[in-house]
Order: structure tokens, then C-alpha cells, then sequence
């Protein structure tokens, strides 16, 4: 016996969806929407979202155009009930004021200098530390981090605010000295 699932899944496309087969046993308990944008109007996100409950988590991933319209959407939802998933990591320009730091692997005993031109994550990376990574770009969530002692400047676009107060995503991040202490 299948257990109630509590979602619906709104699928845009230009064209017809890949994997539509994976879908047909939820498409036909009602729980996806498809949309062909070439055969129709793009899905309307403020409708959509205004139809979920006061508890419903959003999710959403695609092209920059729709991620910054569900954005707007659910501007006024608390950051633990709406996640988004980019399909490219924006370019995050250096800080103009970035400085070196020292960087501490807790368990390890490393210490190093991160220099601003190097980065955290090729910084760690010299380190030889155990730190998986898939986009580079803060999108992902790969490279989360314990962090200890900082705080770290977040320039991901992952973790909530509550996450960021012990986890960082080190392919992005920066420090705001004097040091860094990361739990590796």
C-alpha cells in the first residue's frame, strides 16, 4: 500500500519533459502539472504559490528568469519554507576588501593563510582536506561546512540564515578575521 504524499510538482518545459515516463505514476494521482511553453503561457508562479498552504515548503530550480520570479513569490515566506536550486553558479566578483586569513582544520591541526587571489576552497584544497565539491559556485551545497571559531562571510546562495550559524559553504566563502576554524 502506498503511503499519502503531500506534493504537487509543476514541471515547465520548452517542449515535452524529459523522463516524462518517471512521472506517469504521479501525473496520473494528479500531483504533477506539466506545462509546454511552447504551447502555452508560462506557468503563473504567484498563482501558484498563493494556492499553497501556510505550512507548504517551495522548492524550485531552473533558468534565471523563473528563479527570480518564484523569488518574488515567496519574498514574504520564512526563509525555511522556500529553496531554490540554480542550474549555474552566478559570478561572484572578490571582495574588494578581502584580506588574507589564517585557516584552522580542527581535527587535522592544519593551518594555513588563505590569500584573497587563492580563495578558501583551492586553500583547502593545498591542504589535502576532505572537502567534496560539485559547483564551485555556492549553489550546490557539496562543500557545507562545520565551522567553529569566524565568522565566515557567506556568499552562498544555500544555507538559511539559521544554517549559517554553523555551516558555511567553503567554495565561496570568505572570512571576517582574524580567523577561521573549520571542523575538518
Amino acid at each position: 500500500m502506498r503511503g499519502k504524499t503531500n506534493y504537487v510538482l509543476h514541471w515547465s518545459n520548452t517542449g515535452d519533459p524529459s523522463l516524462i515516463d518517471m512521472l506517469a505514476i504521479a501525473q496520473s494521482e494528479g500531483r504533477v502539472r506539466l506545462y509546454n511553453t511552447m504551447a502555452e503561457p508560462l506557468p503563473d508562479l504567484d498563482a501558484i504559490v498563493g494556492s499553497c498552504g501556510d505550512s507548504a515548503r517551495a522548492y524550485c530550480c531552473g533558468p534565471a528568469g523563473m528563479l527570480e520570479a518564484f523569488e518574488r513569490a515567496v519574498a514574504s515566506w520564512p526563509e525555511e519554507r522556500k529553496h531554490v536550486e540554480r542550474f549555474a553558479a552566478p559570478n561572484l566578483a572578490r571582495s574588494q576588501n578581502a584580506a588574507p586569513f589564517p585557516v584552522v582544520l580542527a581535527r587535522s591541526k592544519k593551518e594555513a593563510v588563505v590569500q584573497p587571489e587563492v580563495g578558501l576552497l583551492r586553500t583547502l584544497e593545498a591542504m589535502n582536506a576532505d572537502v567534496s565539491v560539485s559547483c564551485g559556485g555556492g549553489i550546490c551545497g557539496a562543500c557545507r561546512t562545520r565551522w567553529l571559531e569566524g565568522p565566515p562571510v557567506h556568499r552562498d546562495r544555500v544555507l538559511s540564515q539559521q544554517e549559517r550559524e554553523s555551516n558555511v559553504i567553503v567554495c565561496v566563502a570568505e572570512c571576517a578575521v582574524p580567523r577561521l576554524v573549520l571542523d575538518l
